[in-house]
């Protein structure tokens, strides 16, 4: 097995019993022992089942592989303020002189989870 995902799984096991909730921002850009990048869809399955607890995260497409849920960036509006300030500076603002912004339109992205109650199991 890849050292990496030895790694995440241990890290895993040792966080279960210090904390309630993981946050995982992405996991973009991890390679594995040949130097391939890594998959979310290949990790992220792996850290929530040794986790047995929420894995929490902040982009949609970690959160589509198998996260609790997550607040995730709205790509059109990050494009639309980054397009402005690109304007802004073509005509001659000073980069000094645009401020620094933040998102608006975040969403909060879930997973429906089927609640099973104890009585049903058996």
């Amino acid at each position: 097995m890849n050292r990496i995902i030895i790694s995440f799984k241990k890290s895993a096991r040792e966080l279960n019993p210090l904390c309630d909730v993981l946050f995982v921002p992405t996991m973009k850009g991890v390679k594995d022992d040949n130097g391939i990048p890594l998959l979310d869809k290949q990790i992220l399955p792996i850290l929530t089942d040794t986790f047995a607890k929420p894995v929490i995260g902040d982009h949609k497409f970690s959160i589509e592989q198998g996260m609790l849920c997550g607040m995730a960036q709205a790509p059109e509006e990050q494009g639309f303020t980054a397009a402005r300030m690109l304007v802004k500076t073509m005509q001659g603002t000073p980069v000094s002189e645009i401020p620094i912004t933040q998102n608006h339109l975040s969403r909060a992205r879930c997973w429906q989870i089927p609640w099973v109650s104890i009585e049903d199991k058996f």
